[in-house]
């Protein structure tokens, strides 16, 4: 793992901006140390022996929310992009016709759970307040149905192992183990 705050000072905030970056925030004259880190990467090595790579920055020009997320295997390959959340690109050579020349594009449509109650027709995606009423309509109906809590602490607990291991490797710059950090 490796992490970097690359720019040690920042000018001081004096309101919010419009996103996530500042942009269009009012800033003083004023600078002060930074406590973030502004490039994160690592390299998991997962239990079958396949190899991931995680890199989070906040430096990347061009990007306003590009949460993406790629997995690439011997059968195929799939990748979703945050910034393009009505699409999902596929890879399976082997069980989609033509797709042997790269991905084939889904689109989110009526067909799909949830879409038809805010979109009837083909040709309109979803926007993030949708995302956000379907994730509260699951939360509450995991309540009324007595199911909340999964998933729970148990995985919240898992994620904080591995956020252990990746600052271990960062510290110690080799491998390190995910191991329980309660006893």
């Amino acid at each position: 793992a490796t992490m970097e705050t690359v720019i040690k000072e920042r000018v001081i905030l004096e309101s919010g901006g419009g996103e996530i970056s500042g942009h269009g925030a009012a800033i003083s004259q004023k600078k002060g140390a930074s406590t973030v880190d502004d490039i994160v990467l690592f390299v998991a090595k997962m239990e079958s022996g396949a190899l991931a790579t995680f890199e989070a920055t906040r430096l990347s020009t061009g990007y306003k929310n590009a949460n993406r997320l790629e997995i690439h295997g011997d059968k195929g390959a799939i990748r979703f992009n945050f910034e393009r959340m009505n699409e999902l690109s596929v890879f399976l050579p082997d069980e989609v016709p033509g797709c042997h020349d790269g991905f084939v594009r889904i689109m989110s449509g009526p067909e799909h759970p949830a879409h038809a109650r805010f979109n009837p027709g083909p040709g309109n995606g979803l926007g993030y307040e949708d995302l956000k009423t379907i994730e509260a309509y699951h939360f509450l109906e995991s309540i009324a149905q007595g199911k909340q809590g999964e998933p729970g602490f148990s995985e919240a607990l898992a994620v904080a192992r591995v956020q252990a291991a990746i600052l271990r490797s960062w510290e110690s710059e080799h491998w390190e183990e995910v191991t329980p950090i309660l006893k």
